[in-house]
């Protein structure tokens, strides 16, 4: 069994290897090649999508290599590892994605009212063209913080690793409106805020001050991610969060926890 992993592994990383140094139609062929008859890579005017049952989804070509499976995979892949799994979610709920990427998230929420914050330019992009799949769908390209400003944004879309604090490395530097949800939103009730906003977590949550007793659920990525050091941003959200009546009730991956507002305990 563990050789039969092992080999199943190695294929795996042959196969990223190979996606990785490949670009425009030979990447779409290989993308074809690997994956199942029921899904179809394109590359269509400088553009790479994936068409799964008549749905086109766009993405980063760096991050082809994710979407093997297709899609839906990929969305609850994700979902499970940000804890949402866990979360009885009700047709209509509100639900707030900071750091949305291309939207790997919208399958999931496709019942759901999603509203997804993106600031690079070019996920964003991606992100309101996969949007246009759902309804009840908004997307905005602001940064979300503790103010309502202009700030730099130091892109690196490759990796999805842009963010409002310098970090170690970065393609380019950007200025972008910086909002604060609680000034931002207009909801009686958040069923989940989920966070991955490459180190700026805690300004993410400081700007969410007055709105904490409206939002149930808190998934957060709070990795090793902040600024020129890669710090660990899990102290701060955790001592945050507990401070203002949240407690953690699963860690469903390496650096991603799940929290819930005490004021809904019984609910």
């Amino acid at each position: 069994m563990q050789i039969r992993q092992h080999l199943i592994n190695n294929i795996y990383l042959i196969k990223v290897s190979l996606l990785s140094k490949s670009t425009g139609n030979l990447l779409v062929f290989l993308l074809n090649l690997f994956t199942n008859n029921k899904l179809k890579f394109q590359f269509i005017e400088d553009r790479y999508l994936l068409k799964e049952k008549e749905i086109l989804t766009y993405f980063i070509k760096e991050r082809a290599y994710l979407y093997l499976e297709g899609t839906t995979v990929r969305s609850d892949s994700l979902a499970n590892s940000y804890g949402l799994n866990l979360i009885k979610f009700i047709d209509g709920d509100i639900v707030i994605d900071v750091g949305a990427n291309n939207g790997d998230l919208l399958p999931y929420f496709k019942n759901q009212t999603y509203i997804g914050f993106e600031p690079s330019p070019e996920e964003f992009e991606l992100l309101d063209r996969n949007s246009e799949n759902y309804s009840a769908t908004t997307v905005v390209d602001y940064a979300v913080g503790n103010s309502n400003s202009d700030i730099f944004l130091y892109v690196s879309s490759a990796g999805a690793n842009s963010s409002i604090i310098q970090p170690f490395t970065f393609t380019t530097r950007i200025t972008v409106k910086q909002i604060r949800l609680d000034e931002f939103l207009n909801y009686s009730k958040i069923k989940l805020l989920k966070i991955d906003a490459e180190g700026a977590e805690l300004e993410v949550l400081q700007g969410c001050q007055n709105i904490l007793n409206d939002i149930e659920f808190i998934s957060v990525d709070a990795g090793f991610e902040r600024g020129f050091n890669s710090s660990l941003t899990a102290p701060q959200v955790f001592d945050f969060l507990y401070l203002n009546g949240f407690h953690l009730i699963d860690e469903p991956s390496y650096t991603r926890y799940l929290f819930k507002k005490s004021l809904f305990n019984n609910l």
